[in-house]
């Protein structure tokens, strides 16, 4: 995936844009689950896609559901 990073990077910024890296997903378990990391500097980020909905988010969206007739 490509991600933004201070890092720098020549090949990567005429490929991808300026600042733009490669990043690789960590494992789905463990402390870095929800993180990638730069291909050129080694620096974990999350992934924002990957963080969980809000609580009360869920919420409201299971009580949509429940009304739903089947």
């Amino acid at each position: 995936m490509i991600l933004r990073c201070s890092c720098k990077h020549e090949f990567q910024d005429e490929r991808y844009g300026r600042g733009m890296r490669v990043h690789n997903p960590c494992s789905d378990k463990g402390p870095r689950s929800g993180q990638a990391t730069c291909t050129v500097c080694g620096v974990a980020r999350y992934i924002s896609s990957a963080t969980p909905a809000p609580k009360d988010r869920r919420k409201k969206k299971q009580a949509k559901d429940k009304g739903k007739k089947k």
